[in-house]
């Protein structure tokens, strides 16, 4: 039975206001992970949901007791904040009175005054630090400051936007939490040179500010769901809900798109003779890592079976403002399966012109649209670390990411709406189909062939041979969850491997993708050996025996510690 009349319903009541207001409304909270306004937001998800939908629920989990290998969150609500300059000369540097985002997620309350120092390690930290400036957002670095005497931290990020107000958030733990002593302001990059340039100069820098936050015992971690179809098979839409109030695609875009669509469906499908048997949707809202891997393995150890998901993360981008390109990132390869090719053929079909899709000088699209490696960094990481095909659709990258100019004025509901209804047309018509898979296999190689370097792209060749071996079954879920760098940190206590973890990451950008590839991969069965040149060809960069061995002996303690 053709779906395509539900759509083209669904479509027809289209109203982009309609969108809009949902966009507003739900940017309107300060959805920090941990906060009771993150709380707020499932809520109004929920009760939108539930004017035109029955098959609506809230997973509660809670922060005190999270998914394997990721820290409990302490509970933390912001009231307000600001820092200034008092010498040389009078300015703001950032206020909440402006954005939420000029106090760190999780930043302790105090009031405080003092003369600026400049360090980016632990090491070059004075020992008479007053106020310390950096752009070393790690929990190490701000005990280490605060062991000193610092009486407040301000950040700063290298790669944001110069104006803009970088949103930092630092996760405490409860035990943790009784630790952070001095405030934690966020101020631009281009204030932050300025500074700099003064004390490069030898001119004592004065500020001033304060913070006021409430810390509490872990809330509640919540997920959304709403439902369609009545089949023991489902596909996941999904979308992450936190971040700052007043950040816009980074998620509103696709938590308020994906809500809208779903309120659509709920209110189409039932005038349709189309009838959900072979396949269940489930539309997912949920705190990023923390709420996906929760519901994920709940799902599994209840036996069902979810086909494949579709991440819906920053796809709301002008992508003339934010120089972006809409990536469709694949799962690693050995999880290739055919709702990976059919996904994507839906959305070359909707958003390409076909021949301009890699080469940029030559595309003639809607949007800037690019197939893409497997990349860790969003929710469809926690499907694929328990063996499940996901894909994810995101915006990358953007001029304006986590930053207060992550604003309304970056984001097209068109292009919002775009993509979500295509990951429902996708979502609603998957079959498996072994002949569109071969197509796409046929596809992928042939790009790679003329992306990668010849040792690569003979890897990864190899991997394709290997696709179908990755299963994970429920007794191995046990085994395996999302591998967080900072819980590593935090629970490894060889100080010789904390010192070479912090080395690997801080060379190599995809340290995140790196331990989710090996943690699945070896829960395949995959000997290092082989190992090590399958991680190369995934992440396309050499991986040198060090690091490799840093990685191995890393997920081997984490398993340790969960077996004993």
């Amino acid at each position: 039975m053709s779906v395509a009349p539900l759509l083209k319903d669904l479509k027809s009541s289209v109203r982009l206001y309609e969108l809009t207001e949902l966009v507003v409304k739900l940017s309107s909270y300060n959805r920090i992970q941990g906060s009771s306004e993150l709380i707020k937001a499932s809520d109004f998800i929920r009760a939108s949901l539930e004017e035109s939908s029955k098959d609506v629920s809230i997973e509660v989990f809670n922060y005190a007791n999270p998914p394997k290998w990721l820290s409990p969150l302490v509970g933390w609500d912001l009231i307000d904040g600001e820092a200034l300059i008092t010498y040389p000369e009078k300015t703001v540097l950032s206020s909440v009175k402006k954005a939420f985002t000029a106090v760190a997620a999780h930043s302790p309350s105090g009031e405080f005054s003092g003369r600026v120092s400049y360090a980016e390690s632990e090491a070059l930290i004075p020992d008479d630090v007053e106020v310390l400036l950096t752009s070393n957002k790690s929990l190490d670095m701000y005990f280490s400051a605060v062991k000193k005497g610092a009486k407040a931290i301000l950040i700063y990020r290298q790669d944001a936007h110069p104006k803009g107000i970088p949103y930092v958030g630092f996760f405490p733990t409860p035990d943790e939490a009784y630790r952070m002593k001095a405030p934690i302001l966020c101020i631009p990059r281009s204030s932050a040179e300025k500074i700099k340039t003064l004390l490069n100069k030898g001119v004592k820098v004065i500020v001033e500010g304060f913070v006021k936050s409430v810390y509490s015992d872990p809330r509640e971690l919540r997920v959304v769901t709403a439902e369609f179809g009545d089949s023991e098979k489902e596909v996941h839409i999904t979308a992450h809900y936190c971040h700052p109030k007043g950040t816009i695609n980074d998620n509103v875009s696709g938590a308020a798109t994906s809500l809208y669509v779903a309120k659509l469906l709920s209110k189409h499908i039932n005038k349709t003779t189309y009838n959900l048997q072979k396949v269940k949707i489930r539309f997912v809202w949920i705190p990023e890592h923390y709420g996906s891997v929760a519901l994920v393995k709940k799902l599994i150890e209840e036996n069902i079976m979810i086909l494949g998901a579709l991440n819906l993360d920053m796809i709301g981008e002008k992508q003339n403002l934010t120089n972006s390109i809409l990536n469709f990132i694949r799962p690693p390869v050995l999880l290739l399966s055919s709702f990976e090719a059919h996904a994507f053929k839906h959305f070359f079909r909707s958003l390409s012109s076909g021949w301009g899709l890699f080469t940029s000088s030559i595309r003639k699209m809607p949007l800037r649209f690019e197939l893409k490696p497997y990349e860790a960094g969003s929710d469809h990481d926690s499907y694929v670390v328990f063996g499940i095909p996901a894909v994810s659709l995101t915006n990358w990258p953007d001029k304006f990411y986590h930053t207060n100019l992550d604003s309304i004025d970056k984001f097209s509901p068109t292009n919002a709406l775009g993509i979500t209804i295509t990951a429902l047309r996708a979502a609603l018509t998957f079959e498996p189909s072994d002949s569109l898979t071969d197509h796409y296999v046929s596809f992928t190689k042939n790009l790679e062939y003329f992306n990668l370097p010849t040792p690569l792209y003979s890897i990864r060749q190899a991997l394709y041979e290997r696709v179908g071996v990755c299963k994970i079954t429920r007794e191995l879920t046990e085994l395996v969850g999302y591998p967080s760098i900072n819980y590593l940190l935090r629970k490894i206590k060889d100080p010789e491997l904390i010192k070479d973890i912090k080395k690997f990451i801080s060379k190599k950008s995809q340290a995140s993708t790196a331990y989710i590839v090996a943690s699945l991969y070896a829960s395949c069965g995959i000997k290092p050996n082989d190992l090590r040149k399958f991680l190369a060809a995934e992440l396309g960069l050499k991986i040198e025996e060090k690091d490799f061995n840093t990685i191995l002996k890393s997920i081997e303690l984490l398993r340790n510690t969960f077996s004993q």
